[in-house]
């Protein structure tokens, strides 16, 4: 009686190792398909920078609402909240960042009508923010302006 415990608890046990070896198999695979993905997206919007950021304020969804963040020399491309959002380098103004409490990254641009408008995300911690706004710097612009935040 013992020893058929015994095999029992043995096969339970290599029954777990195998599920869980199959989780950690399909787990990578998963990110690997979701990595293949973001490098495709990344591939046809021309983005130079990708990063996920959190909406603070300028765009109709609820304050900290994770977003999708790309920037290519030409347009940024904000995925969020089941929408996206398309801004034409031509209609910003000045990408900038800000810290007071936390680092917000801050465009400013030019809505249809010409009037300053801004969408501001918390970049805390986000690396990529800083590469953001150096690309958009380096960027040769006919129109430079300056808008004080």
């Amino acid at each position: 009686m013992g020893i058929v415990i015994a095999i029992a608890f043995i096969i339970i046990g290599l029954i777990v190792v195998v599920m869980l070896f199959a989780a950690a198999i399909s787990s990578a695979n998963l990110r690997d398909q979701k990595r293949r993905e973001l490098k495709t997206k990344k591939k046809n919007l021309n983005a130079l920078v990708h990063t996920t950021l959190k909406h603070s304020a300028g765009l109709p969804l609820p304050h900290d609402t994770i977003c999708d963040f790309y920037y290519s020399n030409d347009k940024i491309v904000i995925e969020g909240g089941g929408s996206t959002f398309n801004l034409s380098s031509t209609k910003i103004i000045d990408i900038t960042l800000k810290t007071e409490n936390n680092m917000n990254l801050i465009i400013a641009y030019d809505n249809d009508y010409g009037i300053p408008r801004y969408i501001s995300f918390d970049a805390s911690g986000s690396f990529k923010a800083i590469k953001i706004v150096t690309l958009f710097k380096k960027q040769p612009r006919a129109t430079r302006r300056s808008i004080e935040l």
